[in-house]
């Protein structure tokens, strides 16, 4: 097994982003052996804990029908975004994905997991995430698949405080598809994982945030970001794309970007492969 050895600054990372590529980022052949047993996917902890969110009381929480119609807002975009994609990828980039809004994970147990991982690996200061977003979702996806986490690709803005962070519209990432890889230019564009219950994990957003008004978090745990449903959750992720499309037609290219290319394509072949486990086992 061959380790990647990526070029010094991928387009999407800044000079401050060239820390260590984690515990799968770096495997090209079998980053998850194959064929897998049955108990090498764990049940995630949802069903009993669907609305156990440690992170605030219940007077902290939005009432549920403030919640609920956040909900399906992020569903409606995040559909819009998978039929986005279909219109511009080939369909193998975009998997059918549904979610369920019902079932919440617990946000302890999708940091925890996330943030041992990164410690035993990746990272271990967090203000060191910052501008690693579409690095770090591959890590965190095979720690999701991992675990019994079903989960999807997502790509678009954030709203901080009701105002985009980014400068990501869909008619930008519209002309990144049309143009393709360019070797010297950033992609203007942010990603992170939406979980089949419709919740939000972030690795990068919070750390980026503490960056720039010099507030950084002490802890990596800290820094990853799940959407729930406490009051003073100010962020609000938009979706407008999803899937693999946009990583490998203009994150990387297969000549240009060779090192990476591999990585992400290894990336997608083994979430397909998960993805259909774990439907089958549904």
């Amino acid at each position: 097994m061959n380790d990647i050895v990526p070029p010094p600054y991928p387009r999407w990372c800044s000079t401050e982003s060239t820390a260590g590529h984690g515990n799968h980022a770096g495997k090209l052949k079998d980053p998850m052996p194959y064929p897998r047993n049955n108990d090498s996917l764990k049940t995630a902890p949802a069903q009993k804990e669907c609305h156990a969110f440690p992170a605030c009381g219940d007077s902290e929480r939005r009432d549920s029908s403030a919640q609920a119609k956040m909900d399906e807002t992020y569903k409606t975009a995040f559909y819009e975004a998978m039929a986005r994609s279909l219109s511009v990828f080939d369909p193998m980039f975009t998997p059918t994905f549904l979610l369920d809004n019902k079932t919440k994970y617990d946000v302890d147990y999708i940091k925890k997991i996330i943030s041992d991982d990164f410690l035993d690996g990746v990272e271990k200061n967090p203000c060191a995430l910052t501008g690693r977003c579409f690095m770090l979702a591959r890590e965190a996806s095979y720690v999701l698949h991992e675990n019994g986490i079903r989960h999807y690709l997502t790509i678009g803005n954030v709203l901080v405080d009701g105002k985009p962070y980014y400068k990501t519209t869909i008619d930008s990432l519209m002309a990144d598809v049309k143009n393709g890889y360019t070797c010297d230019e950033i992609v203007n564009a942010h990603v992170w994982l939406t979980l089949d219950s419709g919740q939000v994990l972030d690795l990068t957003m919070l750390s980026s945030i503490g960056h720039k008004n010099d507030k950084h978090k002490s802890s990596i745990y800290d820094a990853v970001y799940v959407s729930s449903d406490c009051k003073d959750d100010a962020l609000v992720h938009v979706p407008m794309l999803a899937g693999f499309g946009y990583n490998l037609k203009v994150v990387t290219h297969p000549d240009l970007n060779s090192s990476w290319f591999d990585a992400y394509s290894e990336w997608w072949l083994d979430y397909l492969h998960n993805f259909h486990y774990q439907k089958a086992a549904q």
